[in-house]
């Protein structure tokens, strides 16, 4: 029997990772594909249990579909070079499948050696096939067994399906009864005491784009690679005082009404309420409306994703949308300068905001 070995944190399997396997064992003509969830990989840090991501996968795919624990089941460290020798022995003919990606940087695998001296099924994602296979072409000229894949992967990632899930919202990329188990079972509850508080203070409209603003910052942090636990944190409050009515003795005079009040009374509320105490986290609230000179990137990233969530619907969103999934902070300044003009010349305009733009238009 010939068996295709896929492997990876599956935290959680979502419905791209199924479709993959399937394909490449119709093309690849295989009798069996075995999954293999990551253990203690020295390049992960997977906080959900091993068991969960285990039960998991069996609420997404068929019987017909092994799952293998060997890297739970090894000792120290596991890694693709220590694993394939192993599965190698268990199953004997195997191909290893693995995605576009990951090949284009084999070279810095622990010893790739290892790894390229067994079969192995490339993935490629929309317009990466012709570089891959020009690699594998130069690998197999070498005495290497490389193939591309025709099936071209679709873009999806267990970071957003995880974001999804950490947000309790509807998540299309994972199968339902995956939504279910993670749900009842809380095994992306990190945030929901922090939401369930948040939803009782804010309107369900309110509330939403609270939501959809994490949903856009995880998109946008793709560019940053920001901590992954703050982005969540900072875009969830962003708005946690909404409509506070404490008074704010610090705030500056022109700042007690209106839109821009909420953003610097949060600032200190999020400390008392939630016992947020990361300065940065503060100030992305603290400035998420106005922006100010010499923002850091989480200021930066709470900003935009303030603006272009997706019930955003002002004129010129989806051009800025584009811009700034392509170029994070071509996009925070083009959003900066949109605001001005929205905003006009009166006196409603915040001078820190005239201040950011002042700062950032020349970078």
């Amino acid at each position: 029997m010939k068996y295709g070995i896929y492997g990876g944190a599956f935290d959680p399997m979502h419905l791209e990772h199924y479709e993959l396997i399937k394909r490449a064992k119709e093309e690849l003509s295989l009798d069996k594909i075995v999954v293999v969830p990551s253990g203690n990989a020295p390049h992960k840090s997977t906080m959900t249990s091993y068991a969960d991501r285990v039960n998991m996968i069996k609420l997404t795919v068929d019987e017909d579909v092994l799952i293998d624990d060997v890297e739970n089941t090894l000792s120290g460290l596991t890694n693709t070079a220590r694993i394939l020798p192993v599965l190698k022995e268990k199953y004997g003919d195997i191909v290893f499948i693995m995605g576009g990606d990951s090949f284009f940087d084999i070279e810095k695998w622990i010893k790739p050696e290892v790894v390229l001296s067994f079969p192995i099924a490339v993935v490629p994602r929309a317009g990466s096939r012709d570089a891959l296979v020009e690699k594998a072409e130069r690998y197999n000229s070498q005495g290497k067994n490389i193939k591309v894949l025709r099936y071209v992967g679709k873009d999806v990632s267990s970071t957003f399906a995880r974001t999804k899930l950490y947000l309790r919202l509807p998540c299309d990329v994972v199968s339902p009864k995956c939504y279910e188990y993670a749900i009842q079972n809380r095994i992306y509850g990190k945030y929901y005491d922090m939401l369930d508080k948040l939803a009782a203070a804010l309107t369900p409209k309110r509330f939403r784009h609270s939501l959809n603003v994490a949903v856009e910052a995880v998109k946008l942090n793709e560019q940053l690679k920001l901590d992954y636990d703050k982005v969540m944190t900072a875009a969830i409050l962003h708005d946690a005082s909404k409509y506070s009515t404490r008074p704010h003795p610090e705030l500056p005079e022109n700042l007690t009404k209106g839109p821009i009040a909420h953003a610097f009374i949060g600032a200190e509320e999020i400390q008392t309420d939630y016992g947020i105490r990361d300065e940065d986290i503060i100030n992305a609230v603290r400035y998420h409306t106005t922006g100010r000179a010499n923002m850091s990137d989480l200021e930066k990233l709470i900003y935009l994703a303030d603006l272009l969530e997706e019930d955003r619907a002002f004129d010129g969103v989806e051009k800025l949308r584009e811009i700034a999934h392509k170029d994070f902070n071509a996009g925070f300044v083009q959003a900066v300068e949109a605001q001005l003009k929205y905003l006009g010349e009166g006196e409603d305009v915040c001078p820190l905001t005239l201040e950011c733009f002042e700062f950032y238009k020349n970078k």
